[in-house]
């Protein structure tokens, strides 16, 4: 009986890159939730793909891009991807398995933790956690609301004036129709709207409570006190948001920092947009050491 042929070069090298690739492919394609167990028997495929790497990398000069152009692409993309996809592996196993020689802390979560233990502490969480969580949030800030608010006023003045004398104008010759230019002016008249409430907080102090995930918000001026009640989403933490908006004539960038929570809703809350960036960072810290109490962490 006649033996097959051996392979050549270039054969070899295919058939070496498609089953490496092959079993690179269940790192990506399947993206369900693993055990730990699971992500221990993709370590290892990983590692094995890892020793094989080199073999296989001396092997790719016999083959080229003409007739296995996809081949060697889809094998660089994965190679270059391997690092990264073990470092996730690594990470997702330190949550399953904590403390697993083979998992690899996740640090911005762990600095999150350390934040949250360390304002316990200052708080006195670690003896006795406080049944409702009192904090000042932003203090009033009169310099700012009255930037805005005489930016404001100019706004909603001339948008008036405009809206007035161009609708005026319609009106002589279209009649009623052009009371629909109201639905055009709504949305200057918005943005003046919103600056001028702008400036009413910012010449507000700012005060929170939470009674567990019942959040209440207090803004006082002199002697009169609003407040709005809502209800946190409990999986969600308190979290630092950068706002940057962009001058449309300049083209300059403004970036407006404020602490943002989520509600039951999915409704953003924001707060403390008056404090300074150190005081901010520790009412996060504060509030997600607080959450974390409420949740049992």
């Amino acid at each position: 009986m006649a033996q097959p042929a051996p392979m050549n070069q270039h054969d070899e090298a295919r058939t070496a890159l498609q089953r490496w690739v092959s079993q690179f492919a269940p790192l990506v394609m399947d993206e369900g939730p693993l055990d730990a167990s699971a992500l221990r028997d993709r370590l290892t495929r990983v590692e094995k793909l890892k020793a094989e790497l080199p073999r296989v990398k001396d092997q790719k000069i016999f083959l080229s891009l003409t007739d296995d152009g996809e081949l060697l692409r889809t094998f660089s993309m994965a190679q270059d991807q391997l690092h990264g996809l073990e470092n996730d592996l690594r990470k997702q196993l330190s949550h399953q398995a904590p403390g697993d020689p083979e998992s690899i802390a996740d640090l911005g979560l762990l600095q999150d933790r350390l934040a949250e233990r360390a304002a316990r502490v200052e708080m006195g969480a670690n003896e006795v956690v406080p049944e409702i969580l009192e904090l000042e949030t932003s203090p009033r800030q009169i310099g700012t609301g009255i930037g805005i608010g005489i930016f404001g006023l100019g706004w909603t003045a001339f948008t008036t004036v405009h809206c007035v004398l161009m609708i005026g104008g319609m009106w002589k010759a279209m009649g009623p129709v052009a009371l629909f230019m109201l639905l055009f002016y709504a949305i200057f008249f918005g943005v003046g709207g919103l600056m001028l409430a702008g400036a009413f907080y910012s010449f507000c102090d700012e005060s929170i409570s939470l009674d567990g995930f019942e959040l209440t918000i207090r803004r006082k001026l002199l002697s009169f006190t609003w407040e709005s009640k809502k209800t946190l989403d409990p999986k969600l933490r308190a979290q630092i948001h950068t706002q940057t908006s962009t001058d449309s004539d300049s083209g300059r960038q403004s970036h407006t920092k404020s602490i943002q929570m989520t509600d039951i809703n999915g409704k953003e809350i924001k707060l403390a947009m008056g404090a300074t960036e150190a005081k901010r960072q520790q009412i996060v810290n504060q509030i997600n050491a607080y959450l974390s109490v409420q949740r049992g962490d």
